[in-house]
């Protein structure tokens, strides 16, 4: 027994009295203590660390467990003095717990549960010895008190039932996290120990052939066996250790009896009541016990209590419970078996608090951002409806409506506060301001256009035409996805921009095939002055007689004229006839941009009844057949843009218009259109003379780049095409480089 202290102070040994005995506990009993606080009795690498002492044990072995080198004594003359006042250190070591008053310290330990009692024995040897002996009776039966616990049986001290009840140990094995007790054995094991351990009635003659099957009257039994599965039958099962220890207990009193030793027979009958006491007291016991034991926490309801009690304690904050739970939900903190204490809830908040914050905020700015988009939306129908009220031609010249929520009057509507309510009215004034933000908005583009242009300042002075209304200021959209400048049908020209006209109608539509830009209004669409382009349209308004620096889009577009590109040959169509690609003025300077034919293109021009074949050729191209087009007089096709024979039809019907022209009376969209427009072909005829097949072409040729006495082989069409591009690197063939063979 360790040295208490009185309430004096004074340190002494406890003196016994017949009443209070402090004798310490049986042999039996203290031995079985020792078993069970050698396990591991659910103090698992969580609860250490959560429901650790918040003293630390000073130990006399250094960090690596080694034992510390002893020091040469002194003399009692050259000792020094010591001090006799604790260092803090030793001042906060639980192992000046028994040095306190025994009263003091038994009603701090009595408020304890069972379980943190056994954890405390575990903690160093003055503290065991004080739990384990009969002085602490009293503490013991008060934490089970404090939990419900029933009383121990009559053979079992109240550690030892703490012990049992409170584990989670295998006592057979060591297995941790055994949590089902078989009171009827009374006993916590593990099913392999129970598989390997347990006997059935049936047979124990064949397992015990030495041992009378008597004597299971005197031996605890369980009817849950180990291949059972943890159901009850109506066989009895022992265990086998049991059972050696009671044959072996009857076999010496028996012994005695027959060497005739005094009292023998007593100490027999005795001990057989005494047996028969034990499992009968086990008998009725075990219901009770069994619905006492299940009606305690298991592991996942100890889990699931600390989980909700975190919930609970994030809610007294001021979170949310569905941010909490989708915040900490997967945390480990949060699924372990210890109880949340308020120690264990300082240690964590730090950890957790992070995760609900970040859901807390993504669920407000998701909030926020459906909110924007609500509001979007009615933006979207109050722009539609002042687009309305305009001529249909001035459409283009107006944002899309991703572009107006950056206007400054539409922005403070958009970002109101959330409790602010946001109708069609709210944006009164904002519409009421749309012309002039616009016709700015427009006033920018255009400055910045201006800026690009390389050879004109803004207004010239000796021609009195701004450049960018000339015929040769042209731009390209190097926007990546915009299907305008590359259309996914397939077009055999993008679109060049000619002008403030062209270009300031151009609105990039991106494409899904180019996801990662698609739906992107902060990304900002970027036009470029097209070098290429200026130069093949100042070639071709030259080829038609007019000024390069006075000829307007318009001015071209009047001609409407026909060409060839010289830098292009002939081929055969699919009906083997050798036809050549023509070019609108437009179309020339698109083909210009994205050819490599060189930087000097030349173009010859069409004669009229060329031009005239051609022409009626393309009227047969799919555009009109689109719905892309609308009326230019109302916006009856606003919403819902149709073919052009829907629009003609409604011309005639509604303005008394027959045919309309484009753009005064009827205008397709750009980026609404879908079909391909075909290349534009003319079909040659047959040279004068020639030896030429049914289809006008020469049937066979020799070439004009061989030189004696090569230039004699006889070529067919396909032959001299390949020859030229093979032999001679020829890559555009024309006429002049092949001879009719007479």
């Amino acid at each position: 027994m360790p040295a208490l202290r009185r309430k004096s102070g004074n340190s002494a040994e406890v003196t016994k009295s017949s009443d209070h005995p402090v004798d310490d506990l049986s042999d039996s009993d203290s031995d079985m203590l020792d078993t069970e606080l050698e396990h591991d009795l659910d103090v698992e690498s969580e609860e250490s660390e959560d429901e650790g002492s918040d003293w630390e044990q000073r130990t006399s072995r250094t960090a690596n467990g080694k034992a510390r080198a002893k020091r040469a004594k002194l003399s009692d003359t050259a000792r020094p003095k010591r001090r006799t006042q604790l260092s803090k250190s030793n001042r906060n070591s639980l192992s000046l717990l028994p040095m306190m008053p025994m009263d003091i310290l038994f009603e701090i330990l009595g408020r304890l549960s069972p379980k943190d009692l056994l954890s405390l024995a575990r903690t160093n040897k003055s503290l065991r010895a004080t739990l384990i002996s009969r002085n602490s009776i009293t503490v013991w039966k008060s934490a089970q008190g404090n939990v419900g616990c029933p009383d121990c049986p009559s053979d079992f001290s109240e550690p030892r039932w703490a012990a049992l009840v409170f584990g989670s140990t295998c006592e057979s094995c060591g297995t941790t996290n055994v949590f089902k007790v078989d009171f009827g054995i009374r006993r916590r094991v593990c099913v392999p120990c129970k598989k390997n351990n347990l006997v059935v009635t049936s047979k124990f003659s064949t397992v015990f052939p030495k041992y009378d099957d008597t004597i299971l009257s005197f031996i605890p039994h369980t009817n849950v066996g180990g291949w059972a599965h943890g159901h009850a039958s109506g066989s009895k099962f022992y265990w086998k250790s049991d059972v050696h220890a009671t044959a072996g207990q009857l076999l010496k009193l028996k012994e005695d009896v027959r060497k005739n030793v005094s009292d023998a027979k007593k100490k027999l009958n005795e001990f057989q009541l005494q047996r028969m006491s034990i499992v009968l007291e086990t008998v009725e016991n075990v219901p009770a016990y069994n619905n006492w034991y299940e009606s305690l926490a298991t592991t996942e309801d100890r889990r699931l209590q600390r989980y909700n009690a975190i919930i609970e304690k994030f809610r007294a904050i001021g979170y949310l419970e569905a941010d909490i739970r989708s915040g900490i939900s997967d945390r480990r903190e949060c699924h372990q078996n210890a109880l949340l204490t308020d120690r264990i809830w300082k240690r964590i908040q730090p950890i957790l608090e992070p995760f609900v914050v970040e859901k807390r905020d993504r669920r407000l700015a998701a909030a926020r951002e459906a909110l924007i988009k609500e509001r979007k939306g009615i933006a979207d129908v109050v722009y539609k409806s002042y687009l309305k009220t305009l001529v249909p031609s001035q459409w283009l010249y107006h944002p899309r409506p991703n572009k107006i929520y950056d206007f400054l009057a539409f922005d403070q509507v958009l970002n109101a506060p959330d409790g602010v309510n946001v109708n069609e009215s709210s944006f009164d004034e904002a519409k009421s301001m749309l012309p002039g933000l616009i016709s700015a908005w427009n006033d920018e583009r255009r400055a910045a256009l201006e800026d690009k242009i390389p050879f004109q300042s803004t207004n010239n002075s000796s021609t009195n035409v701004c450049s960018m209304n000339l015929a040769t200021t042209v731009f390209e959209c190097v926007s990546k996805g915009c299907e305008v400048n590359s259309p996914p049908w397939g077009d055999q020209h993008g679109y060049p921009l000619f002008g403030w006209e062209d270009a300031g109608a151009h609105h990039c539509n991106i494409s899904g095939r180019y996801w990662l830009f698609r739906d992107d209004p902060a990304k900002e669409r970027e036009l470029a002055f097209s070098k290429k382009g200026s130069v093949a349209a100042a070639s071709l308004v030259s080829l038609v007689g007019l000024n390069p620096a006075r000829a307007t889009p318009a001015n071209m577009d009047f001609y409407d004229l026909r060409f060839f590109c010289t830098e292009c040959t002939a081929r055969k169509n699919m009906n083997g006839r050798l036809v050549r690609q023509v070019f609108s003025w437009r179309s020339a300077v698109a083909h210009a941009m994205k050819n490599s034919h060189g930087n000097t293109l030349t173009w010859q021009l069409l004669t009229p009844e060329e031009s005239n074949t051609v022409k009626r050729s393309e009227a047969l191209n799919p555009v009109p057949n689109d719905k892309c087009w609308t009326c230019s007089s109302c916006n009856t096709f606003f919403d819902n843009l149709e073919c052009r024979a829907v629009v003609v039809e409604h011309l005639k019907n509604v303005h008394g218009k027959l045919g309309g022209t484009v753009p005064q009376d009827l205008f397709y969209l750009p980026d609404k259109r879908r079909s391909t427009i075909p290349a534009s072909m003319l079909e040659l005829p047959a040279p004068p003379n020639a030896a030429s097949d049914t289809t006008g072409i020469p049937e066979m040729v020799r070439c004009a780049r061989c030189a004696p006495p090569n230039d004699r082989r006889i070529f067919k069409m396909n032959g001299v095409l390949a020859h030229l591009k093979d032999k001679h690197k020829i890559r555009n063939p024309s006429n002049k480089d092949w001879i009719v063979d007479k």
